[in-house]
């Protein structure tokens, strides 16, 4: 029996000012073992870095007196509003602007605070983008297990940021 193919307009690491796909769209890897979801950037000035972790973006007022959130709107901004990491930019995404984020399996650059160690449970660090090992009552936040110790990479932007390889399972877009 052959699985049925989705022909995307984009390639996951194609970010653009206008959406080429529908607002989380998910995709997998050829091979199967990584997950992706179809994403805008708001809020942080700066967009999003390479690596970094992103969440849902927060809750805003509508013309209605209710709050609400707008899905598959991320920003690295760590926030009390969802403190779940939706996934990790494999490429840097300017505000206002789509593209691709991970949401399950092997990520080699995840932005961390230079003190993470190999096989522990990572989740959001409150310095927005980075990840931190996890503390007791933080159980529920785990997104992610390391792979290696903490090392530097030099982003798509000329950064050197640094990072840890990872294995992404429990993310909230995942």
């Amino acid at each position: 029996m052959a699985l049925l193919k989705t022909i995307h307009a984009s390639q996951v690491t194609e970010v653009t000012t206008v959406p080429t796909e529908v607002l989380g769209e998910h995709r997998y890897s050829e091979d199967g073992l990584r997950k992706y979801r179809y994403v805008k950037s708001v809020i942080i000035a700066t967009g999003i870095l390479q690596g970094e972790v992103v969440y849902q973006a927060p809750l805003v007022e509508q013309v209605l007196p209710t709050l609400t959130y707008y899905m598959f709107e991320v920003s690295n901004d760590y926030s009390a509003d969802s403190p779940l990491v939706a996934g990790v930019a494999i490429v840097s995404i300017p505000l206002n602007s789509y593209g691709w984020i991970q949401t399950m399996g092997y990520h080699a650059t995840v932005r961390d605070d230079a003190a993470i160690t190999a096989k522990t449970a990572l989740v959001g660090h409150t310095t927005d983008g980075e990840v931190d090992i996890m503390a007791a009552g933080e159980e529920h936040l785990v997104f992610a297990f390391t792979l290696g110790v903490s090392t530097t990479f030099e982003d798509d932007n000329g950064n050197t940021l640094d990072c840890c390889l990872a294995y992404l399972h429990n993310t909230l877009y995942g």
